[in-house]
């Protein structure tokens, strides 16, 4: 593959960190090892990387998640056919910390946010605004699966997840 020399950046900072990956700021590509990523397209190392962006030291190139569910791998505690899985509650430092159990988080006319357990009708917006995730990252964090619902089952007809 051709690395490629002096590329633009097109993504802000601000923003860029998610609990569940860190997002390139020359492609906008979303990565849970963001180190691997840019040296194998940009041929940069980390220190390269945080200098031509212009970024603080301290800026991470491993995902919080990613890098908790490693640790915890690696002192024995789980092991799962040599894959990671997130776990609900799953204590990751920048992240928000979970409150309300999933079980019940879905009523009739309301999905209930796991992080404040506020209700909304379309709760994506809440999360976004309010804690700066993707519906996608949200789900993960929370150990949710990819079908669960973003619109209440009144507004969608779809019964499934009411005993969620």
């Amino acid at each position: 593959m051709q690395e490629i020399k002096n590329p633009a950046i097109v993504r802000s900072a601000e923003g860029s960190v998610t609990p569940t990956g860190i997002y390139c700021l020359f492609d906008n590509e979303k990565r849970v090892m963001l180190s691997r990523h840019v040296e194998a397209i940009y041929g940069m190392t980390e220190q390269q990387y945080i200098e031509y962006c212009g970024l603080p030291a301290e800026y991470p190139m491993t995902a919080d998640a990613y890098r908790h569910e490693k640790a915890r791998l690696a002192s024995g505690s789980e092991r799962k056919y040599g894959f990671l899985r997130i776990t609900v509650g799953a204590e990751v430092s920048s992240g928000p910390e979970i409150v309300r159990d999933r079980k019940g988080s879905v009523s009739r006319d309301l999905i209930y946010c796991l992080f404040d357990g506020e209700g909304f009708p379309f709760p994506e917006r809440h999360i976004k605004e309010k804690y700066g995730m993707d519906w996608e990252d949200y789900l993960a964090y929370c150990g949710l699966p990819a079908d669960y619902p973003s619109v209440s089952p009144s507004f969608s007809g779809d019964d499934r997840f009411l005993d969620f």
